[in-house]
C-alpha cells in the first residue's frame, strides 16, 4: 500500500527536452497527490548505437544490461533503492532499457514517455506519447507531450488585434538551433532576424525573445544589430535552463521548427503558436506531431522564407489555443490506467477531461499502399501542398493531408502479435481517424503467407475503411526510385552510420531470420524479378476487392508514378485491370 507521499525516480539522459517531459509527468502526479522526486542520470556506452539499445534490453538480463550499457554495477543501482521508490519515470530512447531493467529488478510500476520500440508492453506499466504514427504501440495518446509548463501560472492571453488597429500585445519568440532533420542555415537565420525587426518596427508589439543551447552565435550577432526598446532578449548562455518562462506570458508565441518540445510548451501554455519552418525539413515524428497540432488548429506552420509580420499576426488570430490544462489530463490518465491506491481527487470524480472519454464510433481509415520506394511519401507531400489529383474524393484528400499517419512496420506487427486481446483495436492504434501507410511487399519480407495473415490488416476489421489509394510504379521506375531514395538517405548519414546500415544491419537481419526460422529477403533482391512485382500488385488488388465486396462504399484509386522533364514526380491514373480483373468483369 502506497502511503501519503509517493516517491518518484526520474531516469535522465541529460537532454533538456526529455528532462522537461519527465518533470511534466511528475508535476501532473503532484497536482493530485503529494510526491517527492529523485533523479538518476545515466550515460550509455558510446560504442553501442542508440537504435540497438531496446533490442539489447530484451536480450540481456536486467543486471547485465545495466552494467554493459550504462556501467551500473549492482551496488550502484541498488543504492537508488536504499530509500523507497514507488514509481520510475523516463523519456527518450536512451533511457528506455534502464527504465525497464530497474522496474523489473525492483518490481515497481514504471512510466515511459515515448515509443516502446522493441520493449514488450508487459515490461512498461504505462507508456505515454502524443505520436500517432510510425506503427508503435500507443496505449494512451495525449493532447500534447508531457511538459512541465503549468498554464495556470500565466495570465490569460489577450485577443490579438489586426495589423492596422495598432492594439498593443506581446509576442514571444523561442529560438532553437539547427539539427540533422531541421537544418537551419545562415540564410534562414538572417530571414528570422529580418522578420523580428519588421515586427519590432511596428511599435505596438512587445517582443520577448529566448534562445536555447543549440542557438548558434550568428543568431546573437544578427539580433544584436539595432533592436528597439520594445524587444528583450533572454540569452541562454548567461540565463541558463528554465529561463524562458517570460515568453509563456506573452499573448502569442513564435517557435523555430527544430524543437517540438518548445512548440509543445507554447501549446501547453494555452497560447496561439506559429512554427517557423526551414526550407528542407525531414519527415520526422516531431514534424508529424506538429502537423497533428496544426490539424487541431492549435498552431500554424509557416515557411520562414515567406513569413511576414502580417502573416504571423493574421495566422495567430485564427488559431484556437488549448483550453484544458494538460497536467489535469495527464494526472487523470495515470490515475485511471495504473489504478493506484492514491484515492481519486474529488474534482476528478466530478468531472473527467473530455479527451479521456472512449471513442463513440469506430475510427475511419484511409489506406495508402504500394511497394517500398514507390513514392507514397511524395504523394502525401504533393497533396499537402495542394497538388492532389482532383479525381480523388475531397474527403480522402483532406484525410491524407491532415490525419495522423501510421506506418505498418514490423514493430507494429510484433506489438499486435504480443497483445493479450488482439481484437482490442484502441490499445495499439489511436482512437481518432488516421491514414495507414502500407508497404505491400512487407508480407514477403516478413514471410507471411498472404495479406490475410498480416496482423496489421486484421485490425482493419475494427475500423471503417474510408478509401484506398494505391501507388503502383513500373518495375524499372521502382528500382530507380528505390536506389535514389537509398542514396539520399546515405548522404544524410556520417561514415559510421553508413557502415552500420550497409554492412551490419543486413547481417543482423539475416541472423535474426536464421534464429527465428524465417526468411530474409531485402527489397532490392525482390525487385529484380521481372514478374514478381506484377504478381504482388495482382495479389493486393484481389485482397482489396475482396475487402471492398463486404463494404462496397469505399472507393479505390490506382496511380503510377513517373518523372516529368523537370525531374518532378507526377502520378498518373492506372487501370487496375492491368493486374487484376474484377469478378464482375470475368466471363
Amino acid at each position: 500500500m502506497i502511503d501519503s507521499k509517493t516517491s518518484v525516480l526520474i531516469i535522465s539522459d541529460g537532454r533538456i527536452g526529455h528532462i522537461h517531459r519527465s518533470e511534466g509527468l511528475f508535476e501532473a502526479i503532484n497536482k493530485f497527490h503529494s510526491t517527492s522526486v529523485r533523479t538518476l542520470k545515466i550515460s550509455s556506452n558510446f560504442l553501442i548505437p542508440k537504435a540497438l539499445l531496446p533490442r539489447l534490453a530484451r536480450i540481456l538480463s536486467p543486471k547485465l544490461y545495466l552494467w554493459f550499457v550504462h556501467g551500473l554495477r549492482g551496488q550502484a543501482w541498488r543504492g537508488m533503492f536504499d530509500q523507497r521508490v514507488d514509481l520510475i519515470i523516463s523519456a527518450g530512447g536512451a533511457t528506455l532499457g534502464a527504465n525497464r531493467a530497474l522496474a523489473v529488478l525492483a518490481d515497481i510500476p514504471n512510466i515511459y514517455i515515448g515509443k516502446l520500440r522493441h520493449i514488450q508492453r508487459s515490461d512498461i506499466a504505462l507508456s505515454l506519447t502524443p505520436y500517432a504514427i510510425r506503427g508503435t504501440p500507443v496505449p494512451r495518446t495525449l493532447p500534447v507531450q508531457p511538459v512541465k509548463i503549468n498554464p495556470d501560472d500565466f495570465p490569460v492571453p489577450q485577443q490579438l488585434g489586426t495589423l492596422n488597429d495598432k492594439s498593443p500585445f506581446s509576442l514571444g519568440v523561442l529560438i532553437g538551433g539547427p539539427t540533422k532533420d531541421v537544418p537551419f542555415n545562415h540564410a534562414d537565420w538572417k530571414k528570422l532576424a529580418e522578420l523580428i525587426k519588421e515586427i519590432a518596427e511596428l511599435g505596438h508589439i512587445t517582443l520577448v525573445i529566448s534562445t536555447s543551447p543549440r542557438t548558434p552565435d550568428i543568431v546573437y550577432s544578427l539580433l544584436g544589430e539595432g533592436l528597439g526598446s520594445n524587444v528583450s532578449l533572454i540569452d541562454f548562455r548567461t540565463s541558463g535552463p528554465n529561463s524562458a518562462h517570460p515568453v509563456f506570458s506573452c499573448d502569442a508565441i513564435l517557435v523555430t521548427a527544430d524543437s517540438s518540445s518548445m512548440a509543445t510548451e507554447a501549446i501547453a501554455a494555452r497560447r496561439p503558436v506559429i512554427v517557423l519552418q526551414s526550407e528542407t525539413p525531414a519527415q520526422t515524428a516531431d514534424l508529424a506531431e506538429l502537423e497533428r497540432q496544426q490539424s487541431e488548429n492549435r498552431l500554424a506552420i509557416l515557411p520562414l522564407k515567406s513569413a511576414r509580420a502580417a502573416t504571423i499576426i493574421n495566422g495567430a488570430r485564427t488559431l484556437e489555443p488549448l483550453k484544458l490544462n494538460h497536467l489535469d489530463v495527464l494526472g487523470a490518465t495515470i490515475l485511471e490506467d495504473l489504478n493506484w491506491p492514491f484515492g481519486t481527487p474529488d474534482r476528478m470524480k466530478e468531472q473527467k477531461p473530455e479527451t479521456l472519454q472512449p471513442a463513440a464510433i469506430k475510427p475511419q481509415i484511409v489506406i495508402l499502399a504500394g511497394p517500398s520506394g514507390a513514392g507514397k511519401s511524395t504523394f502525401i507531400e504533393q497533396i499537402k501542398q495542394g497538388n492532389g489529383d482532383p479525381a480523388i474524393d475531397a474527403a480522402i484528400t483532406h484525410a491524407i493531408a491532415h490525419w495522423p499517419l501510421i506506418e505498418a512496420t514490423n514493430m507494429l506487427r510484433d506489438a499486435i502479435t504480443r497483445q493479450e486481446h488482439p481484437d482490442r483495436f484502441g490499445t495499439l492504434f489511436p482512437k481518432e481517424n488516421f491514414v495507414l501507410h502500407y508497404d505491400i511487399t512487407a508480407i514477403h519480407r516478413a514471410d507471411y503467407a498472404n495479406f490475410e495473415a498480416d496482423p496489421v490488416l486484421s485490425f482493419l476489421k475494427s475500423a471503417r475503411i474510408m478509401g484506398a489509394v494505391n501507388i503502383f510504379p513500373d518495375r524499372n521506375v521502382l528500382l530507380s526510385q528505390y536506389v535514389d531514395r537509398k542514396n539520399r538517405r546515405n548522404r544524410s548519414k556520417n561514415i559510421f552510420r553508413k557502415a552500420w546500415r550497409n554492412l551490419i544491419t543486413p547481417r543482423l537481419r539475416k541472423l535474426n531470420a536464421f534464429l527465428f526460422g524465417t526468411r530474409f529477403r531485402p527489397e532490392a533482391e525482390l525487385y529484380q524479378s521481372p514478374t514478381w512485382l506484377n504478381s504482388v500488385y495482382a495479389e493486393w488488388c484481389t485482397y482489396l476487392n475482396s475487402t471492398n465486396s463486404s463494404n462496397p462504399s469505399f472507393p479505390i484509386f490506382y496511380f503510377e508514378p513517373s518523372k516529368s522533364t523537370s525531374d518532378r514526380i507526377t502520378f498518373d491514373h492506372l487501370d487496375q485491370s492491368r493486374f487484376f480483373t474484377p469478378k464482375s468483369s470475368q466471363k
